[in-house]
């Protein structure tokens, strides 16, 4: 792929990490399938972990992850909702950072999201300990070789996360020349400037 149509277009490159997003949700092997998470801890500390990006929403300006409500990262979400979520493809040598709002999605709304995770997604929540708990043994928190006769275990754990977007940097490296740019969103639309890189 060129980047002819979007390399001194911000229209187009404002396109681009729309599309580059989605494609991460839509397939695992995408440079921007994981994606990292970067949020204030309940100490006033930084923490920044690896999530799997699960869903993207332009028209809602947001992007969708899963988590274990029995996490950490639950919490600090819940007490500190400003985060930054960081990718970057290797492939295409494009970096896309977005700072947003995390909302902790109701129960009901992970209804669809829970219904759409596969068998070996949902072993994590049946985990019968809390992600970062001490355990003496890892062993015992395999997963079974089979699932459960409850396809359900495990549903009250999980829990979506919903980030909704506020600012976007764009930084594509370029052999030629590097574009930079960022997006904030004013007044019902995305407002581009180029940034140098």
């Amino acid at each position: 792929m060129t980047d002819e149509h979007f390399y001194n277009d911000l229209d187009a490159t404002c396109d681009q990490v729309w599309q580059r997003l989605g494609r991460g949700a839509a397939d695992r092997r995408s440079g921007f399938h994981t994606v990292q998470l970067a949020s204030i801890g309940l100490d006033g500390t930084p923490r920044v972990r690896t999530v799997v990006l699960r869903g993207v929403d332009r028209a809602a300006r947001q992007l969708r992850v899963h988590t274990d409500r029995r996490s950490p990262k639950f919490a600090e979400l819940a007490e500190r909702p400003p985060v930054e979520v960081c990718a970057y493809d290797p492939r295409s040598k494009i970096q896309i950072r977005v700072r947003g709002r995390a909302d902790l999605a109701t129960a009901e709304a992970a209804d669809a999201p829970w219904a759409a995770t596969q068998p070996g997604s949902r072993a994590c929540y049946r985990a019968p300990a809390a992600p970062g708990a001490p355990v003496d043994d890892p062993r015992l928190l395999d997963p079974a070789p089979a699932p459960p006769a409850d396809a359900e275990a495990g549903r009250e754990h999980f829990s979506v996360v919903l980030v909704t977007l506020a600012h976007i940097d764009w930084l594509y490296l370029a052999a030629r020349g590097h574009r930079r740019a960022c997006f904030e969103w004013h007044e019902g639309r995305w407002r581009g400037a180029w940034l140098a890189p």
